[in-house]
């Protein structure tokens, strides 16, 4: 299944599906994040374009995907399974 997590209708649909084949969510790594080395430069050098689709990846897709996974998760008793990268290498803006 292919979801872009900064669509929110993507997100809903595949946590949605995941439920459908699995019956419950027990947890969640939000793990989806861009750095385009080709595209990403420094803030004088960076296009709204480029800008708008890391943010909607970096930081809509990690709300998208929490506010549909953890009622799912509160529902199923598995809510203290919630993970993200604890290391990082680059630290973004967005983030």
């Amino acid at each position: 299944m292919q979801c872009d997590v900064g669509v929110e209708e993507d997100v809903k649909y595949a946590i949605r599906k995941g439920i459908e084949a699995y019956q419950r969510l027990d947890v969640l790594f939000n793990n989806a994040g861009v750095l385009w080395r080709d595209r990403d430069r420094d803030v004088t050098r960076t296009d709204e374009v480029v800008w708008d689709g890391i943010m909607a990846i970096n930081l809509k897709g990690t709300v998208w995907i929490c506010k549909y996974a953890i009622p799912e998760m509160i529902d199923g008793g598995n809510c203290r399974r919630i993970m993200r990268r604890k290391h990082e290498k680059f630290l973004s803006a967005s983030k």
